[in-house]
């Protein structure tokens, strides 16, 4: 059996001398043990601070004392500027400290504004390793009232990139990549009070498109996605002492796939979760306060096999 527990840590910087240190340790049981080295850090009180930047370091295949290419430190900031009562501007940046083909360095600015009931934001990401293109999302949604009794959404995601010709010249270009919008209200079916919604999106760089209808009364959900390629029927139903039981129908032309969920919400915040599809069966379990434990296996007529366990846990200095 194979026992893993994954290892990363978050670190916040205060005023230079006060940080926090939230750390997750990588065994595998398998190989021989590795020896694990946690700093504790001076008092950390921080809950009620509340400065922008963050220092993150991920430890990746499970090593932790391997060198430094075996860590992947971030840094990241973000910062909000209100314009006005109706006006706020959200930004930030986030930068790997490491060089090689899985370093980024990206830069965000969100605005939004609510304007007669109409909520509109607009989001801009930017890649400082490419600076030739610029990724924008518009959004529009509107809340039920009583002067419109229904919710409206629309999302578009697009790009704006400077073509380059070999004369070195170039020329800008916008492109629409994604466009999804959604239609809900509330329903009183058979003496029942529901929601339903209404969302077509469309994929245009993968041409691709479909249509979701989702239908939610009580503790029951309804899902049903229809696209050129694929047809999906999704149904939970929660039941009592927390438990939901979901079953999800899919059939993909030749391909047909049948799945089962079963979620039990636990005390203390914790999850018990079930999934089995195409003769694999996975296990999430949750305790609330930070541990987790994973279990996978296939599972079919002649037995079980390839079982993988992990076990994970944050620990907070």
């Amino acid at each position: 059996m194979k026992l893993n527990i994954a290892l990363s840590s978050i670190c916040v910087v205060v005023a230079g001398n006060y940080y926090a240190t939230i750390t997750e340790a990588k065994i595998d049981f398998q190989g021989n043990f590795r020896r694990l080295r946690m700093l504790k850090e001076k008092e950390a009180e921080i809950k009620d601070l509340k400065k922008n930047w963050a220092f993150l370091v991920k430890v990746k295949d499970g090593t932790y004392l391997d060198g430094i290419e075996s860590l992947d430190p971030t840094v990241t900031y973000d910062g909000t500027k209100e314009l006005g009562e109706d006006f706020k501007i959200n930004y930030g940046v986030e930068a790997t400290l490491h060089q090689g083909a899985e370093s980024s360095r990206t830069v965000y600015a969100t605005g939004s504004t609510t304007q007669a009931g109409w909520g509109l934001s607009t989001r801009a990401d930017l890649d400082l390793m490419d600076r030739s293109y610029l990724d924008l999302e518009f959004d529009v949604d509107h809340e039920e009232s009583d002067a419109l009794p229904l919710s409206l959404s629309l999302c578009v995601d697009a790009r704006a990139s400077m073509d380059t010709t070999t004369d070195g010249s170039g020329s800008p270009s916008f492109d629409v990549k994604k466009v999804e919008g959604s239609y809900s209200r509330d329903t009183n079916w058979f003496d029942q009070a529901g929601t339903v919604a209404f969302t077509p999106r469309y994929d245009f760089s993968a041409d691709t498109k479909d249509v979701l209808l989702q239908y939610e009364q009580g503790k029951t959900k309804a899902e049903v996605k229809v696209s050129e390629t694929e047809k999906e029927l999704k149904i939970s139903r929660q039941f009592q002492d927390q438990h939901t039981i979901g079953l999800v129908l899919s059939d993909q032309g030749m391909k047909k796939h049948t799945a089962i969920d079963y979620v039990r919400d636990l005390e203390n915040g914790g999850s018990l979760t079930i999934n089995y599809k195409d003769e694999l069966a996975a296990v999430n379990f949750s305790d609330g306060s930070g541990w987790v434990a994973k279990a996978s296996a296939e599972v079919d007529k002649t037995g079980i096999h390839n079982t993988n366990v992990r076990i994970g846990t944050q620990l907070d200095f």
